[in-house]
């Protein structure tokens, strides 16, 4: 979220503080949300009734036992262990759900081996058809069994390998789109707050959680995979066409973020990650549920929400610093210019500036949701929920610049240098 910026050190030295207090306000601010951040897995177990118009024999048949696995993003809210995701990740009802299941059953064999596009129209098929799918016991829903983990390197970490949790409760992606879940058996988590108002428009925010068209991507596919913070801010509050109310943000998210918190500069959770608009759109325009609507959904659940502490520096704590400096910069760098001008008269001078750029890069684990990798079934407005995302394998960076590519690629798509 921070982003470190070089700074001149000649006659500027008595003013670098500045820059170094941001740096070190917003490092603390990221590590102490990581530590609230939950890696989430669901798998989904059924069985799909294959209509008799598709089979040889001409009756309908039940399929054998179709396993996918998708991931989503979490956090924690209570220290009791009460954590907090998207609805649609955790709906057994959820079309892109369904969409996996059947994806896995058009690649089981069952059906010779189809392309690639010709699954993706079975599966649309499917999904148009309502093909059924039910748990082992004739009647039941499809079973779920949902995990967590933590990411590596937060403090005091204790959920350090795949736990099972309880689905306390969800909302429908029409009627709020949260999730509540609860892990039991450890000592106390630490919480992020929960904001009971949603953020004004302007205000700065960040997304985070795991996307999963980066997972695809990782060497090593047994590494946990890191959170990725994405910056923004708010544009507006609308209203769906269900009329549940959601708040615009222009930060980035794709799926497998569905679920994680949106934060404001004070490390508080002002809603989930939702959904974007679809396909076609090319800039940042997403959604995240709103912040009195997660609020009294905790509520009813009798969730204990942290409450915020002293108000932390984070981004805009430090304004009045930078710009002191930044003044004191000018002013150094014009005295600087001043003398560079005088001294010309006697010698030449070169003078050179080197510019250190780092970046973050989440390693998420997921690939794509519903007809078609990367995405999640749209809704009827268009708009797709951000998705649990199904597990593939085939995960690559380039030896060069470590940028995410597929397997099959012999040159790196960000760098272009040979892969292998």
């Amino acid at each position: 979220m921070a982003t470190y910026v070089g700074w001149l050190a000649s006659a500027a030295a008595a003013v670098m503080f500045t820059a170094p207090i941001a740096h070190a306000d917003d490092s603390a601010l990221d590590a102490k949300v990581k530590d609230s951040l939950i890696y989430i897995q669901i798998e989904w177990d059924g069985w799909v009734n294959v209509p008799a118009k598709y089979m040889d024999n001409n009756q309908s048949t039940w399929s054998q036992e179709m396993k996918t696995f998708f991931t989503c993003s979490g956090a924690v809210v209570d220290p009791a262990g009460f954590i907090v995701t998207a609805g649609h990740c955790v709906d057994p009802a959820n079309p892109s759900i369904k969409a996996g299941v059947y994806r896995t059953l058009f690649t089981s064999g069952m059906f010779g081996q189809p392309s690639d596009a010709d699954v993706s129209k079975m599966v649309d098929t499917a999904v148009n058809e309502e093909w059924p799918i039910e748990g082992k016991n004739m009647g039941t829903p499809i079973q779920r069994n949902v995990q967590v983990i933590q990411p590596e390197g937060v403090n005091d970490r204790q959920i350090t390998q795949w736990t099972t949790v309880q689905v306390t409760d969800f909302q429908p992606m029409n009627n709020g789109d949260n999730a509540l879940l609860k892990v039991s058996g450890l000592k106390p988590l630490k919480a992020l707050p929960v904001a009971s108002v949603s953020p004004p428009v302007g205000a700065s925010v960040t997304a985070i959680g795991f996307p999963g068209s980066v997972s695809d991507t990782i060497a090593d596919p047994n590494r946990l995979p890191q959170p990725s913070f994405k910056t923004g801010t708010v544009s507006g509050t609308q209203v769906d066409a269900q009329g549940v109310q959601v708040t615009e943000i222009s930060a980035p998210m794709s799926a497998g973020m569905s679920g994680g918190p949106t934060i404001d500069e004070r490390g508080q959770i002002v809603g989930l990650n939702d959904e974007s608009p679809g396909e076609g759109e090319t800039q940042p325009f997403n959604f995240i549920t709103d912040a009195a609507q997660l609020h009294a959904f905790l509520a009813k659940n009798n969730v204990q929400v942290v409450s915020l502490s002293a108000p932390a520096h984070g981004r805009s704590g430090v304004l009045w610093y930078i710009v002191g400096g930044a003044v004191l910069v000018l002013a150094a760098a014009g005295t600087l210019i001043f003398m560079i001008l005088r001294r010309r008269r006697h010698q030449s001078v070169v003078v050179g500036r080197q510019t250190d750029v780092s970046s973050r890069m989440a390693q998420p684990q997921g690939a794509g949701i519903g007809g078609s990798p990367g995405m999640a079934q749209p809704g009827s407005d268009g708009s797709a929920p951000l998705g649990a995302t199904p597990i593939e394998g085939g995960h690559n960076f380039c030896p060069s610049c470590g940028a995410p590519h597929r397997p099959e690629d012999h040159f790196c798509p960000e760098c272009g240098k040979p892969t292998t």
